[in-house]
């Protein structure tokens, strides 16, 4: 048998679901975890905005699936480590017809994944999770200009 038939519990994908599946499956210490992911580390000019879209449209970032031919299909999946994260949850909730998908109901879920390390500190942000999260300082540089 090997490493990873020994394993007790694989996910595959480090975005935010999967980090957050995956800490706190092992944070009992009852679990083996193992978190697979295809992105690789984000390249530094992923973090200049004026420059952003040069990297984020190449195939080094982008996975682009094949699909039926259609209207209005952009199959596209950031290949960045963390992928992309749905931002209105309010329209999953609407789409479902399932009210625990509201923002409201998974911000307490949301903040647990978070250790905003920011300059705005707010009742929005988790300050004891995993993942750290902070603002971009030539963001903040420009705001404040």
């Amino acid at each position: 048998m090997g490493i990873f038939d020994s394993l007790l519990k694989k996910i595959v994908g480090a975005g935010n679901a999967g980090c957050v599946l995956g800490s706190r499956l092992s944070e009992n210490g009852k679990h083996t975890v193992l978190l697979l992911e295809a992105g690789q580390e984000p390249h530094p000019g992923l973090s200049v905005p004026a420059i952003v879209t040069n990297y984020t449209k190449t195939a080094d970032y982008v996975r682009r699936y094949m699909s039926v031919p259609q209207r209005n299909a952009n199959l596209e999946s950031n290949g960045i480590l963390a992928g992309h994260s749905p931002y209105d949850y309010d329209g999953w909730a609407n789409i479902t017809n399932d009210d625990s998908w509201k923002y409201s109901n998974m911000l307490e879920y949301l903040k647990k994944s978070e250790n905003y390390q920011g300059n705005f500190p707010s009742d929005q942000h988790g300050y004891d999770g995993p993942i750290p999260v902070a603002n971009h300082g030539m963001l903040q540089d420009w705001r404040i200009g």
